[in-house]
């Protein structure tokens, strides 16, 4: 059969093109790595033998075959992290000429319908009337004749506004917000004619990306935050900035941690986008979040060497960072040593050095803010998993459970309740059944489970 009769399922072929292969962290998965890994997941999963191939998997990717059996479209979704059919292209035959050129909500940018407004509160006086005050902005600039750049400032403020009350407001109230501004932003992109003026706006976009990717990651939808992540570092991309295409990776992968995506393509990442960025001379605070990023990746893999190397990297560049900043301290967008700290406590928690992950959290705690409700908390349950790590399970189990009973549910984001996992985690199972484990188990569960 020639394949020039089939609509190819370019959603199969992407997903297993951006997810890495196995033996090469930072090459793509291929057709027959994997067939070897949907036959070893059904193995596990069923005890049964099953027959997925390289064949198969060219018919799948022509198009050919748009409704594999059930439990191929189930190993190949896990495989590939997904959650659903439709992001592989998967359809019944009877569908599928409806669905030709179909897109996943989300996988262009700004596509705001896989967000469900729920989640968001009420939103239309907000979105109405944020849509009228920008068309009477541009009405004005249109009659005054003036410069169209100008309002591009605005933006840089805005996001700027963004990243800096990142730490303080809840992340539904963040989402709520951006929901409204990022569709503008997408309009205001469109309009944009000279290079510099494309450029900023790029950034803008890139920049407003993460943060919905993060907000919706925050609320627990890891699925709508990768996507979402994609789409930023596609901006980042586009705008060819080495440093925040660094920043959008660093912090996905801080949070894809937090949504314990698999450490081969956690790493896989950092590994790409180290490369591509290369040693820069000059480097900005991009480059710290991704060797911050590296450094508790590296943890978590119990690499604890090469983390420690990956912090001394980071205190230097904290230095050069500090000896020229005169920004926002607490802005998502910058660095400084606060944050050092904080990656500091984490690492040496999950490294097990109690000593000084307590030293850090001090230094870490006397910078912060009261009003940094998650990052406080955070640094208290990663004190607390020291406590189960030194043999005091009940303490440990106690102090993480009153810090989360303590944090407002909504400021109880995944990162803070990730922090609590591990603690659970570290727990014997000799312990397991006391109160204060079972207490702690209730708060660090997902919302609605």
């Amino acid at each position: 059969m020639s394949g020039s009769r089939y609509s190819r399922n370019d959603l199969l072929r992407h997903a297993r093109l951006r997810t890495p292969s196995p033996s090469r962290p930072d090459k793509p998965m291929s057709r027959q790595e994997l067939a070897d890994a949907v036959n070893q997941w059904l193995l596990a999963e069923t005890g049964q033998p099953s027959g997925m191939d390289v064949a198969r998997l060219g018919t799948y990717e022509v198009g050919e075959h748009r409704w594999p059996r059930e439990s191929y479209r189930r190993a190949l979704r896990t495989v590939l992290g997904v959650g659903s059919d439709a992001e592989l292209g998967f359809c019944p035959r009877r569908l599928a000429a409806a669905r030709l050129g179909w897109l996943p909500p989300l996988t262009r940018a700004f596509d705001l319908d896989g967000i469900e407004a729920v989640s968001c509160g009420p939103l239309v006086a907000g979105a109405a009337g944020e849509r009228l005050r920008r068309e009477l902005a541009r009405m004005a600039h249109l009659i005054g004749g003036d410069d169209p750049a100008i309002g591009v400032g605005e933006w840089e403020g805005i996001v700027v506004e963004y990243a800096t009350g990142w730490g303080v407001r809840a992340p539904q109230e963040i989402l709520r917000d951006l929901v409204v501004d990022v569709p503008h932003a997408r309009d205001r992109l469109g309009l944009a004619v000279a290079d510099e003026e494309q450029l900023v706006m790029l950034r803008v976009a890139a920049r407003l990306g993460a943060l919905v990717a993060q907000a919706v990651g925050e609320l627990g939808d890891g699925r709508t935050s990768r996507r979402w992540w994609h789409t930023a570092t596609c901006l980042a991309d586009a705008c060819d900035a080495s440093d925040l295409r660094a920043w959008v990776r660093g912090r996905e992968i801080i949070h894809g941690l937090a949504d314990r995506r698999p450490m081969p393509v956690l790493l896989a990442l950092a590994n790409q986008t180290q490369q591509r960025i290369g040693d820069a001379p000059d480097p900005g605070p991009g480059a710290a979040w991704l060797l911050a990023a590296r450094a508790r990746l590296l943890a978590v893999a119990d690499r604890g060497a090469e983390s420690a190397e990956v912090l001394r990297q980071l205190r230097t560049m904290t230095d050069q960072l500090a000896a020229c900043d005169d920004g926002d301290l607490w802005s998502m967008l910058g660095w400084s040593p606060v944050r050092l700290h904080h990656t500091e406590t984490v690492v040496y928690a999950l490294l097990g050095d109690a000593r000084r992950a307590d030293a850090a959290r001090g230094r870490a705690l006397a910078l912060y803010p009261e009003d940094h409700g998650r990052d406080r908390a955070e640094l208290g349950l990663y004190q607390a998993l020291g406590l189960v790590q030194q043999h005091d399970a009940v303490s440990g189990a106690s102090l993480a459970r009153r810090i989360l009973a303590n944090l407002p549910v909504p400021q109880r984001s995944a990162t803070v309740r990730e922090a609590g996992r591990r603690v659970l985690d570290a727990i014997p199972k000799a312990d397991s059944r006391r109160p204060e484990v079972s207490g702690l188990r209730d708060l660090v569960s997902p919302p609605g489970a």
